[in-house]
């Protein structure tokens, strides 16, 4: 559990992240996702709606340097969802 936590916009991402989520939307090899503090987007893969939908608005054409400072900016890897490198 994450102590102290109080960015309330982060906290929304993470929520509608969750939504998604739970509407089986997305999809996490292998795990279940119980919080919004569950998240580890870089593990987590669109399916069903949701990929084509990400497919009609060709956004695989994001540059990844884009995708890089938008992910630098919210720091949801960062506060949340950390794996254990050890």
């Amino acid at each position: 559990m994450i102590e102290n936590f109080n960015d309330m916009g982060l906290l929304a991402i993470l929520q509608d992240i969750f939504d998604i989520y739970s509407q089986s939307l997305l999809f996490v090899d292998g795990e279940a996702l119980v919080s919004a503090f569950d998240i580890i987007p870089a593990r987590m893969m669109a399916v069903g709606t949701i990929r084509e939908l990400y497919s009609l608005m060709t956004l695989e054409e994001i540059e990844q340097s884009d995708i890089n400072a938008l992910a630098a900016q919210s720091s949801i890897d960062k506060r949340v969802g950390q794996e254990s490198t050890s």
